[in-house]
C-alpha cells in the first residue's frame, strides 16, 4: 500500500486562532459580496481540521444554543393556546443531538461532493478540503439563521429557515 502526501502541511495549535478573522470574514462576506467571498474561498485550500474547527463547530453551535435558551427558557404557543415549555434537561439533549446533526451533515455533504467530483471527473485541482469548504460555506445561512430561534414562533422560525 502506497502512502499519499496531504495538499496542505499539519497545522499549528496557534493558527486555529486566526480562525476567528476567517469566521467573521466569510460569514459575513458571503452575504454582503458573494462573488468575491467565494473567489477568496476558492483560492485559500484549508485544512480541513482547521476550516471545521473554526467555522462549522462554531457557527454550527448557533442553532442549538439559541433553541436551547428558547425552549427552555421562554417556551412557545402555537395560535392561542397555553405557553409550551421544555425541561431544561430536554432542551439539553434535543440542543446537543441537533448539534451534532449539523456536524455530521456538513460533513457528509462534503464527503459526497468530494467522491461525487472524483466520480464525474472535476477538471479542477482535486483537495480534499474543497468538498468541505464548500459544505461548510453553503451551509453559513442555515447556520446563522440560527438566531431566528430564540424568537419561539413556529410559524416565524419555519419562514426564516424556508427563506
Amino acid at each position: 500500500s502506497e502512502l499519499v502526501q496531504a495538499p496542505y502541511p499539519p497545522i499549528p495549535i496557534t493558527s486555529i486562532t486566526r480562525g476567528w478573522s476567517m469566521l467573521l470574514s466569510h460569514a459575513f462576506g458571503l452575504f454582503t459580496h458573494p462573488d468575491q467571498e467565494w473567489a477568496s474561498i476558492k483560492k485559500e485550500h484549508e485544512h480541513p481540521t482547521r476550516l471545521y474547527v473554526a467555522y462549522v463547530v462554531i457557527l454550527a453551535a448557533i442553532a442549538p444554543i439559541c433553541a436551547y435558551i428558547s425552549t427552555a427558557h421562554f417556551g412557545w404557543s402555537v395560535g392561542n393556546e397555553r405557553l409550551i415549555k421544555l425541561t431544561e434537561i430536554s432542551a439539553l439533549q434535543l440542543s446537543v443531538l441537533t448539534y451534532i446533526a449539523m456536524l455530521v451533515g456538513v460533513f457528509a455533504l462534503g464527503y459526497a461532493i468530494n467522491w461525487m467530483a472524483k466520480t464525474y471527473g472535476a477538471k479542477e485541482e482535486h483537495v480534499p478540503s474543497n468538498g468541505i469548504a464548500l459544505a461548510a460555506y453553503s451551509c453559513t445561512p442555515l447556520f446563522l439563521a440560527g438566531f431566528a430561534l430564540l424568537y419561539p414562533v413556529p410559524w416565524f422560525n419555519a419562514a426564516v429557515f424556508l427563506a
